[in-house]
């Protein structure tokens, strides 16, 4: 690791942190502009603020990225951040609620927001190695995020928690495994999709 990357890697953890109190803030902000709006409605609007934010992060990062003259696979480490967010907002759902059963709640929604870092950096390496780079994949990255982390946040809302953790378990996971096959198929030297998209 070069000292380039290494301090890349050492901003990560509190850029993450930064991101989730940036976030947190301009959530409690809209509630209170928006108090009389339905649940289904301010659930949303929480969660167009944090991809939003995680995009927009993703895409600082990636311009940080090419002033250094790193390698397209250094966006991955956003998704360092991300987990540093998702551990934050947890500790601060523990603090709030301290229940022991919150602790179950972390097997869904740490990689709902990792999961999300890891599209964006697919999405933004897809744009970027094109002459003309399309705006779409990235758009598109950002409407699944968000459609998959309402999906989450609308069943533990109107849900017991018990009938959310394994579902919400078993669906991460089988997204993570597909995101680490795709970033392994296009970051990693020797992937089928190295250096052709």
């Amino acid at each position: 690791m070069n000292k380039k990357s290494g301090l890349l890697t050492g901003l990560m953890l509190p850029s993450g942190l930064l991101l989730w109190y940036l976030a947190r803030n301009t959530e409690v902000l809209a509630a209170s502009l928006m108090a009389s709006m339905p649940v289904v409605m301010l659930l949303f609007v929480n969660i167009f603020i944090e991809e939003s934010m995680r995009l927009l992060f993703a895409l600082v990062f990636t311009l940080a990225i090419k002033k250094l003259a790193l390698p397209a696979k250094s966006g991955l480490w956003a998704v360092m951040a991300a987990a540093s967010f998702a551990a934050m907002e947890n500790i601060s759902y523990l603090m709030a609620f301290p229940e022991a059963k919150l602790f179950l709640r972390i097997l869904y929604s740490v990689p709902i927001h990792t999961n999300a870092a890891a599209l964006y950096a697919l999405s933004i390496a897809w744009t970027q190695n094109r002459a003309k780079p399309l705006k779409l994949p990235v758009l598109a990255a950002f409407a699944l995020a968000c459609f998959w982390h309402y999906l989450f946040n609308i069943g533990a809302w109107y849900l017991p928690l018990k009938l959310v953790i394994l579902p919400g378990f078993i669906l991460n996971a089988a997204a993570t495994l597909a995101l680490l096959l795709l970033l392994e198929l296009i970051f990693v030297s020797g992937g089928y999709l190295y250096g052709r998209l």
